[in-house]
């Protein structure tokens, strides 16, 4: 199934078509606080290289965030409407979700997946790795939260008791400077991953709505 994927909830965004769970073609840019105006002509750029139409695509995946506010909205608001147009399935997937994925076959790590929020703090989620075997990551938070910076590892620390090793991935500007970490991977999601998951969802009939699809907001803590 041919799968256009696009994640825009960080400073880069990223864009993809894949085979199912393989990418066929990879664009990547700064949205230079030009999403909307810059999206539409990177989003041709990627169909051209890769010679096909839009009316070629099967599937539509998008990053849900959380991350920014407005870089969400306009990705998911970009794949509903393909999605509706085209009459195609359409998946969200979480970009924590997206952010982890890669590291999913490491052995007994935990992984923290975290894009920015306010000053002093992230949005967090922590993972269990799936092992060499493959298996799912498994989500050791229930939904991503809001942690402030210098708690970040000591909670995924008690979420992933039993763990070897402790991973950290997300945007350079969201790393908490504390140790206790075995590696730190600045990074922001993949559309690549975005569409591996959505692959894995479409092959159970596991689409989204597009008209109830919403961006993954995670609001910070109140101030004071």
């Amino acid at each position: 199934m041919l799968i256009l994927a696009l994640d825009t909830s960080g400073d880069m965004c990223s864009l993809c078509l894949a085979d199912g769970e393989r990418p066929r073609s990879v664009f990547q840019f700064r949205h230079l606080l030009r999403l909307s105006e810059r999206l539409p002509d990177a989003l041709d750029f990627l169909l051209r290289d890769a010679r096909l139409r839009l009316e070629e695509v099967e599937a539509f995946a998008v990053g849900i965030g959380p991350g920014s506010f407005t870089g969400v909205r306009v990705g998911v608001t970009t794949a509903k409407i393909f999605a509706q147009v085209l009459e195609r399935p359409l998946v969200g997937i979480s970009s924590l979700d997206a952010l982890a994925e890669p590291f999913q076959c490491l052995p007994n790590v935990g992984i923290i997946a975290v894009a920015p929020s306010r000053r002093m703090e992230v949005i967090a989620a922590f993972y269990r790795s799936g092992g060499e075997g493959g298996a799912p990551l498994a989500l050791a938070l229930a939904e991503p939260a809001v942690i402030p910076t210098a708690e970040v590892v000591s909670r995924a620390a008690e979420r992933l008791n039993g763990v070897s090793h402790l991973l950290l991935c997300g945007e350079p500007g969201a790393l908490p400077p504390e140790p206790g970490l075995a590696a730190v991977c600045p990074s922001s999601p993949s559309a690549a991953w975005v569409a591996a998951l959505a692959a894995r969802r479409l092959e159970q009939n596991q689409g989204d709505d597009p008209l109830t699809l919403t961006p993954l907001y995670v609001a910070p803590s109140p101030v004071g």
